[in-house]
């Protein structure tokens, strides 16, 4: 039931923050991260939830937030004045989340975890369903051969992998597409 009620959460925040975005003004230059240096804002909210902080954020910013995961806590207060990325940074540490601008100017938050008793969330099915469409995959990508020949193929990839990207999969970053060899 818990985690019903956090999935409709989570579902609420980004239903709410892609409704914005939709409204919000698509200008480029506000795309540019420096934008976000020049924006004053003065961000005054009491006693809302994760959902009404983001929404409000959203608006007072002109520009789309998603967020990731539920926040570590259920509400805040804010009383912040100062350049939009100094306020960005406030609300998102306070519900310990992380930003990144996206290329179109939408504002992603994901969680940090800073609490080291705070784990990612888990969802089995979820984590099954991943499983399944992962293996669908490689055994797509393998053509029907056999798991030998398959895990042969991804040693051979893995062997095209330079050291700055070998360090990269074992600091567990990600490895865009667009950075791997042909070959």
């Amino acid at each position: 039931m818990q985690i019903r009620l956090a999935w409709h959460r989570a579902c609420a925040v980004c239903s709410i923050a892609w409704a914005v975005y939709q409204i919000a003004p698509k200008a480029v230059a506000q795309t540019a991260p420096f934008a976000l240096d020049r924006q004053q804002v003065v961000f005054r909210v009491q006693k809302r939830s994760f959902t009404e902080v983001i929404a409000a954020l959203s608006l007072e910013l002109k520009r789309g937030i998603i967020a990731d995961g539920l926040p570590r806590l259920p509400q805040a207060n804010f009383d912040c004045k100062g350049t939009a990325r100094e306020v960005l940074d406030r609300v998102a540490g306070i519900f310990d989340y992380q930003w990144t601008l996206s290329k179109s100017g939408v504002i992603l938050l994901s969680k940090r975890f800073q609490n080291p008793d705070e784990l990612p969330q888990l969802n089995l099915p979820e984590l099954q369903q991943m499983a399944q469409d992962a293996h669908m995959v490689l055994r797509q990508a393998s053509g029907g051969q056999s798991t030998e020949q398959t895990a042969r193929l991804v040693n051979d990839l893995f062997n095209t992998f330079s050291p700055e990207q070998r360090q990269q999969l074992e600091e567990r970053k990600p490895l865009p597409l667009n950075q791997l060899t042909a070959g």
